[in-house]
């Protein structure tokens, strides 16, 4: 149904294809069809114009870390959560970051925030290959 969306989408007139909502849409699309730096660019793009919704800066870093470009995720949910800290999915996914890099006292922080805030990522933690490192590191 990537394909049906993508189609719908072009069907819009050129003075509606640059209004948040179809923008959003579009977001959701290249995420789920993983053409991450288009997906990172139109969030950035919405985060800029909307920095008061938080799934902008969500969808910016994951698109970013999937992209492996797993520094500028963390810079990316950082600012995010300048604007948005007691966002739960911005400290879990910034925590899975921090993982990736190595800064694992850093992304042991993050973790517990998240869960603080929403007890659901105990249980999405327990799972999540990103945060492997941090799981290891309680072993040593």
């Amino acid at each position: 149904m990537v394909n049906e969306a993508s189609d719908e989408l072009e069907a819009i007139g050129w003075d509606d294809r640059l209004k948040p909502e179809v923008l959003a849409v579009r977001c959701e699309l290249y995420l789920t069809a993983q053409k991450w730096d288009m997906a990172a660019d139109i969030a950035c793009s919405l985060a800029g114009s909307h920095p008061e919704e938080a799934e902008w800066w969500v969808h910016w870093a994951y698109a970013l870390r999937e992209d492996g470009k797993v520094a500028e995720a963390k810079a990316v949910a950082l600012r995010g959560l300048e604007r948005h800290p007691d966002e739960a999915i911005l400290h879990f996914n910034l925590a899975c970051y921090l993982s990736l890099l190595g800064e694992l006292d850093e992304a042991k922080v993050e973790l517990r925030r998240s869960i603080e805030l929403d007890r659901s990522f105990q249980k999405v933690a327990a799972d999540d290959p990103d945060l492997e490192a941090v799981w290891e590191s309680f072993g040593e």
